[in-house]
């Protein structure tokens, strides 16, 4: 059999989404988007919608029959909107998630994640559940092609997300057959053992060190959870 297609891609504005629909999409926002996803999983959330933006979030938020058992949270342009708390994992985690829903809308990464949604597959994907995510999907989705889809910044690269690709494609392609395509051996080329290094040295870190130091270094624990999380329908769960 044929060796599946490993792929990144660098930009969520470069997903043609009328070509994924047999694929496996891997989203990827490492600074916060997807590792507070996997985090809030994790901490016991039932379950977290990506929304496009803050007016649609609210608007979700409204409907929720129960807003005992739900958390809005998010950022635009890297500001926290009112009313919402902050979209950073480690913020997350002092609003006890454990039962609830989490509402969350982000600049890049929430968006991606819905770009994404026509895809075979979709998995919130970070540095901290890479191994766990690589190795569900080569034992239960031989055959397919892997894509890579790195949020980025408001339509431009960013390191974070492309390390974390290419620490994905290294796992990835350690377990499975794969035919990587040259983004893919780049990103493989240039993932390292220095997450924390590579992490810091990122935009977002430089310029909002002060304000999220201890969240980009949380972000920079590769292979430290062991969830898989899968969007499903209209939000994201903990695969079982």
């Amino acid at each position: 059999m044929a060796n599946s297609i490993l792929h990144i891609i660098t930009r969520k504005e470069d997903l043609d989404t009328r070509r994924i629909s047999a694929q496996v999409v891997l989203v990827v926002d490492t600074l916060f988007a997807t590792t507070s996803i996997v985090t809030a999983l994790a901490e016991g959330a039932e379950a977290v919608v990506p929304a496009l933006d803050e007016r649609e979030a609210r608007s979700i938020a409204a409907g929720h029959g129960a807003p005992e058992r739900l958390v809005l949270a998010g950022e635009y342009m890297a500001q926290t909107p009112p009313g919402f708390h902050s979209p950073t994992p480690l913020a997350l985690t002092r609003h006890g998630l454990a039962g609830k829903t989490l509402i969350y809308a982000t600049t890049n990464g929430t968006v991606a994640l819905r770009l994404a949604a026509p895809a075979w597959r979709v998995f919130a994907t970070c540095l901290r559940n890479a191994e766990a995510t690589a190795r569900h999907v080569v034992d239960t989705h031989e055959g397919r092609t892997v894509v890579i889809v790195c949020a980025g910044s408001s339509g431009r690269f960013n390191l974070e997300d492309f390390y974390t690709a290419g620490w994905l494609v290294r796992h990835l392609a350690a377990r499975g057959m794969f035919t990587l395509t040259d983004a893919a051996r780049v990103a493989a080329g240039y993932a390292g053992t220095h997450c924390a290094e590579v992490l810091q040295e990122s935009w977002i870190a430089q310029h909002e060190g002060e304000r999220w130091g201890s969240e980009v270094i949380f972000a920079s624990e590769a292979d430290s959870v062991a969830l898989v999380a899968r969007m499903t329908g209209d939000r994201v769960v903990r695969q079982a």
